[in-house]
């Protein structure tokens, strides 16, 4: 994660809000969503306490995150899925 400067988040980032926008938006409370990327130690595999590095356990960008890029982004892993189980 530290060493990869593209990387975004992965715990309650925007992908994962823009599925459940798209899932069942009424659950999603994006008027309480916080962005937020903590700075991961370098012995980060070693961390049992994620709580002193994540203020909010969130890890990456809910804010931006929309319904209309949820449905999106799960009619292309539905094809994925798809194409995997058709080619077995």
């Amino acid at each position: 994660k530290k060493q990869d400067k593209t990387y975004r988040g992965d715990h309650a980032d925007r992908l994962e809000t823009e599925m459940m926008l798209a899932i069942s938006k009424n659950l999603v409370k994006m008027d309480r969503a916080i962005d937020d990327m903590p700075e991961w130690p370098d012995n980060y595999e070693n961390l049992d306490d994620y709580s002193t590095i994540m203020k909010y356990a969130v890890e990456g960008y809910p804010t931006t995150a929309t319904e209309k890029s949820g449905i999106l982004l799960l009619k292309k892993i539905i094809e994925i899925f798809c194409k995997e189980v058709q080619s077995n």
